[in-house]
């Protein structure tokens, strides 16, 4: 089977002061296409450091980081900032623990915005279908601001959703919800996500929602296995 998600021998650290901080020390994982994956650990074990590698929003000091994205391999750790930029837009969703959209912006332009930046114009019906299907179809036109934050999250999902990237990634999607919230974000994710046939990398601190994943990593267990 092929893996959306090779790592090899990965190590990242950062500098506090005159001490240096090790957050990942000879990390190995592969992730078979279509697997969803939970990355659980206490906060500092390098949950959040590992998603944004493999986004390629953070460097690392060693190792490798490739992905297999629309039948093409990819070497994050030798592309520049350009090429992993374009490759994040095209071919990753993301969705982050504080929703991060834009309040500018009406919840359908939230959701459509990763058409937008890929030049699509042809989603804006698909942008409709999603909030209709996550419950928010009256709210097209209402701003951020006045959504609960159950309702953000799901607009932030649609979004992560829109463009059907071969890699999904979420970094504690459910950290600020309530139970009864949490458990409807995760249910849209992860049920989404399958029947898409998504790779997808959720950390989360819930064994409720990392009960939902085909596989279930702590990060002192991957550092671990390759120290």
């Amino acid at each position: 089977m092929t893996n959306t998600v090779i790592i090899k021998d990965l190590n990242k650290s950062y500098q506090d002061g005159q001490q240096r901080i090790d957050v990942l020390r000879g990390l190995h994982l592969e992730l078979p296409v279509g697997q969803t994956l939970a990355v659980m650990g206490p906060s500092g074990s390098g949950k959040s450091t590992l998603l944004n590698i493999i986004a390629g929003l953070v460097s690392v000091d060693s190792g490798a980081v490739n992905v297999h994205l629309n039948n093409q391999f990819y070497a994050l750790h030798q592309l520049d900032e350009r090429a992993r930029t374009q490759l994040r837009r095209s071919c990753m969703g993301y969705v982050y623990q504080f929703f991060n959209l834009v309040p500018t912006l009406t919840v359908v332009e939230n959701v459509s915005l990763p058409a937008r930046l890929n030049r699509r114009n042809d989603l804006d019906l698909r942008a409709r279908e999603l909030l209709a299907a996550f419950g928010l179809k009256d709210r097209h036109q209402a701003f951020p601001e006045v959504l609960s934050g159950g309702e953000q999250q799901r607009v932030a999902v649609a979004r992560a959703l829109l463009l059907e990237p071969p890699l999904l990634l979420a970094d504690e999607p459910t950290g600020n919800l309530d139970a009864a919230n949490a458990d409807q974000v995760a249910s849209l994710l992860f049920d989404n996500a399958r029947a898409l046939g998504l790779t997808v990398i959720v950390a989360t601190h819930s064994e409720e929602v990392a009960n939902r994943a085909d596989q279930c990593l702590h990060m002192h267990d991957l550092n671990q296995r390759g120290s």
